[in-house]
């Protein structure tokens, strides 16, 4: 199922994202991500910092995206990808979603994806999350709860 393809993606090594990525995604690829993701084309337009008319253009059965957009589309699909790993899916949608914060500039989470630099900044932050998960696990002896809305 593309949630459990997507949910490993973020443990793949620079060589194996950079293979796929050489492929180039087709039409269909990022259609079953948009899907996966909950979003509608605008939103993957603006998140991959293109028209959605480019993402209507492409032709539905063979059309692929340049390699640029392609390194794009995994690029945000691996901040999905780590995000799914670190907390419930509805939980991490809610978060990817939230409201405006000054952490953000006045932006959302899933804003502050695009530009990059900025979707590195949410890379960044879910690396910590994962981290004090780690933390929290290796204090307690138990896994932490994934259901917990202590998430920064």
């Amino acid at each position: 199922d593309s949630y459990q393809a997507l949910l490993g993606l973020h443990t793949m090594d620079v060589f194996e994202k950079t293979a796929l990525i050489k492929q180039r995604v087709t039409k269909i690829q990022l259609q079953t991500f948009k899907g996966t993701i909950g979003l509608i084309y605008a939103d993957v337009a603006r998140l991959l910092g293109i028209t959605d008319r480019l993402i209507y253009a492409c032709d539905n059965k063979i059309g692929k995206f340049s390699n640029l957009v392609s390194d794009r589309i995994f690029a945000i699909a691996d901040i999905y990808s780590l995000g799914y790993s670190l907390m419930p899916r509805e939980i991490f949608h809610d978060w990817i979603t939230s409201p405006p914060s000054r952490r953000y500039n006045g932006q959302s989470t899933s804003t502050s994806l695009t530009p990059m630099p900025a979707g590195n900044k949410v890379l960044s932050l879910l690396e910590k999350i994962k981290d004090r998960k780690g933390l929290l696990e290796a204090e307690t002896g138990k896994p932490a709860d994934p259901k917990t809305k202590n998430i920064p």
